[in-house]
Formats: C-alpha cells, structure tokens, sequence
C-alpha cells in the first residue's frame, strides 16, 4: 500500500521520524466527512446530555455538536491500494495529495507495518463507495455519554468512518482507523521496518532529494525517481547519493536515431535545468551573409 504526502511533510516529520501521524476525519477532503454531523436518533436526551448549554432555541446546535464529538472520538491515516495497477502511477492522487506531483510516494508493507505497530483493535479496511445517509443512533440512557459515543462508533464504523462517496472512488483507498479517542490527540505509526520505497514525484524539487537520502537507513528501501512517457508515469531506481538527472541513467536505454525519445530526453534536460536553475549559454558560430553578386 502507498501513502502519499507533501515533501516538506515528508522531510521535516515523516521522514526524521520513521513515523506517520493520524488525522481528523474533519480535515478530510470528502463534504460527507468534513461537514458538520448530525444523526437521527431515538432516546438521544440533548438535555442531559448538554445540561449546561441546552435549550429548545439550540436544539439543531446541540445535535451537531453531539455529531462532532462522535466524529472527534475516531481518527485515521488513508493509503492508496494497489488494485488496478501500481499505486504510485494514480495521477489524480499525485495531483490531490503530492502536492501536484512535487510530493512524495510511500511504499508500505502491510504486513510489515501491522505487526511493527501491534495493530489489533484498530481497523485497516477498504472504503466502500457509495452514496448513503447517516446511520440512525440510539441512545443508552444507562451509559455514559462516552460510552454511548464508543459503542456508536464500534458499531457503525463503516457506514460512518469507511464509506464515502462514489466520487473518490479512482482513489482506492485502504484507511487505517482507531477508536475511542477522547482526548483528540493524534497517534503516531512507526514504518521503520515497513518502508520499502520512496517515490519523488514528477516535478520533486531537485535540491531536495539529498535531504531525503539522509533518511534512508537500509537496503531495503529503495528511492525511485518517476518520469512521464507515452501518456504514463514510469519509475527508475536509483542508489543512494546519485543525485544525476533521469536522463543520465536513461540514455544507456534509448534510442538516440528516434525522433520521439530523443524529443523526451530534450524535454527532461529542459525540466532539469529549470529545477536545478542553471543558466547555459550556448555560443554558436555566426557566419556572415555573402552578398550575392548580381
């Protein structure tokens, strides 16, 4: 599975760290998560509930906040799958979550970051996508207002926590989520041993990929440089420390006598030297025009 981010996310947290950071559902993308909550219930005593602040004038208020609390208690980290293809050639991601393809791409063994992180009680599911409502609550008057939030979550968790809509559904995400999180703080999840790879993204600023091989403490991840060619993000490993272009290590492999990789090699020289921001100047002998003699 892969999880994309910004690069100065990558480089200033997830990287020096080894370890990736949960997230409110209402700092999600999706209207169905991040628009306030409210839920139709039976025996839900808004009273009791809020005894300090309700009233009858208040009453919808009350039922969002009660819907934000529900919401608050569950967090998550959201991975792309790899269903259709490779994960780290989804586009779309590339331009919503790297940052428009300046971020960076990261290769998770599942089984490596499950067992590294003794996830049990947590849930690593697939989202569904499909268009549904609320789930309708039903309040326990004999339990505590925590109580009765835990046991919503637990029991509606994929309609609430691992369903959006079928808009995203090109995203194919798999998302890790935990329950009962009063105190709102986010958890963190160590992939030090599960890290198999780093992608750097189409247009990853040049200057940058030294700082993300400092990070790399084993053979067994690996850094990938991606490029664009016929109409499909491509990879290309490459050691640590080998900071040349992607044409340097491409051109043993290209047809220089083809018009169209030839073409390719030009643009990525042209896109290298933007990035790297070095100014050639190319002197090309002038030669003076012989007036014809009539």
């Amino acid at each position: 599975m892969y999880h994309y981010t910004k690069f100065i996310t990558a480089i200033e947290h997830i990287l020096p760290t080894m370890k990736l950071k949960s997230n409110s559902l209402k700092n999600m993308n999706d209207p169905r998560e991040n628009q306030l909550w409210a839920f139709p219930g039976r025996n839900v005593n808004y009273p009791e509930i809020y005894p300090d602040t309700y009233s009858k004038e208040c009453h919808i208020k009350h039922q969002y906040k009660l819907g934000d609390e529900i919401r608050k208690s569950v967090q998550a980290i959201s991975f792309v799958q790899n269903k259709t293809g490779k994960g780290f050639m989804n586009e779309m991601i590339w331009a919503h979550y790297g940052e428009n393809h300046t971020g960076i791409c990261l290769e998770i063994d599942e089984q490596v970051f499950c067992e590294e992180n003794n996830i049990t009680d947590e849930k690593l599911m697939s989202i569904t996508y499909e268009n549904v409502g609320k789930p309708h609550i039903t309040w326990d008057p004999k339990c505590s207002k925590k109580e009765n939030i835990s046991r919503i979550s637990h029991r509606y968790y994929k309609e609430l926590y691992l369903t959006k809509s079928t808009y995203w559904e090109k995203e194919e995400e798999k998302r890790l989520i935990f329950f009962d999180n009063f105190d709102c703080k986010n958890r963190y999840f160590k992939i030090d041993n599960s890290l198999k790879g780093i992608y750097l993204g189409l247009c990853f600023p040049y200057s940058f990929r030294a700082a993300v091989d400092t990070y790399i403490k084993n053979d067994e991840t690996k850094i990938y440089d991606l490029y664009f060619e016929q109409n499909t993000i491509k990879h290309l490993n490459r050691k640590v420390g080998d900071f040349r272009p992607n044409i340097s290590r491409q051109w043993n492999c290209l047809n220089y006598r083809n018009p169209t990789l030839c073409s390719h090699i030009i643009k990525q020289i042209a896109h290298f030297i933007r990035q790297s921001k070095i100014c050639l100047i190319i002197c090309l002998p002038l030669r003076k025009r012989q007036k014809k003699i009539k």
